[in-house]
C-alpha cells in the first residue's frame, strides 16, 4: 500500500517540460488547458499582464529572485542574467508547477508565465501564484501596481 502511494504521488509531479525557455525573446505559449496563465497569451483566459518595472532591471531582478527563491513550495531551476525557471510543488499531492520569469529586452517589464504540468484545470493557482508575486513587488517598490 505504502509503495502504491509513493508511486502514484511521484507520478503526480510530470516530467520536466521541455517546450519551456526562451525562444526569440518569448516564453512558450500556453497549451488550451485552463492551467496556464502568460504575459505572452493569445488566449483572453491564459493572459495576465507582465510585471511592469518601477526599478532599473539590474537592481529589481535580485530582488524578484530572492522573492521567488524565499518561497518553500518553490526550487528554482535555472537562473540566468534575464530568465528564471522555477518548480513550484503543492503540499498535499505534490503537483509541479513551472513559474518562467524573462525582463523584456526593453528593459521595463518582467514577462511571466505560470502552468501546470498535468492535469486541465488548476483553480485559478497560477494566476494567483502571478498576482500574489506582483503584489509582494509592489510592497517592496520594485513594480507598478
Amino acid at each position: 500500500m505504502l509503495l502504491a502511494a509513493i508511486v502514484f504521488l511521484s507520478s503526480c509531479a510530470g516530467r520536466q517540460p521541455q517546450h519551456i525557455g526562451v525562444k526569440d525573446q518569448s516564453l512558450a505559449q500556453c497549451k488550451s488547458t485552463p492551467n496556464c496563465v502568460s504575459s505572452f497569451a493569445n488566449k483572453e483566459r491564459h493572459q495576465i499582464p507582465a510585471l511592469e518595472l518601477k526599478l532599473p532591471p539590474e537592481q529589481a531582478w535580485p530582488i524578484v529572485n530572492q522573492l521567488v527563491r524565499s518561497n518553500s513550495a518553490a526550487q528554482i531551476i535555472s537562473l540566468r542574467e534575464r530568465y528564471l525557471h522555477a518548480e513550484y510543488t503543492s503540499r498535499t499531492m505534490r503537483f509541479i508547477d513551472d513559474l518562467e520569469l524573462l525582463v523584456s529586452p526593453d528593459n521595463k517589464r518582467i514577462e511571466v508565465r505560470s502552468a501546470s504540468r498535468i492535469g486541465y484545470s488548476d483553480g485559478g493557482v497560477n494566476r494567483t501564484r502571478i498576482e500574489s508575486l506582483r503584489a509582494e513587488l509592489i510592497k517592496l517598490g520594485v513594480v507598478r501596481k
